[in-house]
């Protein structure tokens, strides 16, 4: 009798044993599997807070800077038909697709905005489970005051769809980088001298302007920021404006005397190379050698503004008589 009640109770411990086992598991997987996807949602989450506030910014300023390269390295190869009047659209068509017009640019190949976005794409697809697509994206390059006269301003806009198992997101990315031209090529002088005068931006350390900074600017062939000169942008266009945020211009040195490229105008160079300096146009010619800087080979002159603007004194000029 007293072994068959010890049985009895045993089986019910055992089948309670089992009820709570078997009504537990299922709680206790959803519990894990809603802790996984709210792990996952997280994720995502601090991938898209991470991709507007960092990731991106890298990705166009690499791009940039690269696309940068190619269009000045393409422009050179064209010589006087290399200026693109249609330069924000021809260089957010080469940032984009690696092209200008449908000619494939080799420096570009695997380095387009693109490539990288398919890069990122895959990478959160293997990483975090994200399902990653961009659309209807945008790109301005421009100067402005924001920028100053040494940066050219990259602005992105874009629309990403994301998806995982449990959520998607629709989200327009803006995103703004800047891109340092100093040391950069400036293509204005390689293509005004038929390829044969290079010379990089390097921004001028002088604040004090006399004939003897003038002739350690020119010496130096650094640039210096002036708001009636052209800015890069338009350099870049071969439009001669002023820019009163962003101009910026050098001297005319001797290696383009030596390469064949003599006139008789301002030695600034925006004012050489395309005749456009009022007291530096035909007809309306005022200008003036200065001491200490012009020689019997290196016949260097200035129009009234820039003399007055380099602060050289009228003891130190003499007009040339044309």
């Amino acid at each position: 009798m007293k072994k068959g009640v010890f049985y009895t109770i045993i089986s019910f411990m055992i089948v309670g044993v089992l009820f709570i086992f078997y009504s537990s598991t299922p709680m206790e997987t959803e519990q894990t599997e809603l802790a996984v996807v709210q792990d996952r949602i997280s994720q995502a989450d601090t991938f898209i807070h991470d991709l507007e506030h960092d990731y991106l910014e890298h990705i166009v300023r690499a791009t940039g800077y690269q696309t940068l390269y190619s269009l000045t390295e393409e422009m050179k190869d064209r010589g006087q038909t290399g200026f693109f009047l249609d330069l924000e659209e021809t260089f957010g068509h080469l940032m984009m697709t690696g092209q200008i017009g449908i000619d494939d640019i080799p420096s570009m190949q695997g380095k387009t905005l693109d490539k990288r976005l398919l890069d990122l794409k895959a990478n959160v697809d293997e990483t975090l489970f994200i399902d990653l697509t961009y659309k209807n994206p945008v790109i301005e390059v421009y100067q402005d005051d924001a920028t100053g006269p040494w940066a050219l301003g990259l602005n992105l806009t874009l629309t990403l769809d994301m998806k995982t198992e449990a959520a998607s997101w629709t989200k327009t990315l803006e995103t703004m980088a800047l891109l340092d031209i100093s040391g950069l090529e400036d293509p204005f002088f390689n293509i005004h001298t038929d390829g044969n005068v290079d010379r990089l931006i390097v921004p001028t350390e002088i604040a004090d302007w006399d004939s003897e900074a003038l002739k350690e600017h020119l010496d130096a062939e650094t640039y210096v920021h002036n708001e009636r000169a052209p800015s890069f942008f338009d350099r870049l266009r071969n439009n001669i404006v002023p820019s009163a945020c962003c101009g910026i211009e050098s001297m005319i040195s001797p290696d383009v005397i030596n390469a064949g490229i003599v006139k008789q105008m301002s030695y600034v160079d925006h004012c050489y190379f395309s005749e456009l300096c009022p007291g530096s146009e035909p007809g309306n010619v005022q200008l003036f050698n200065v001491d200490g800087i012009t020689t019997q080979n290196f016949e260097f002159m200035l129009e009234p503004y820039h003399i007055s603007f380099y602060n050289i004194s009228n003891e130190e000029i003499e007009q040339v008589i044309p």
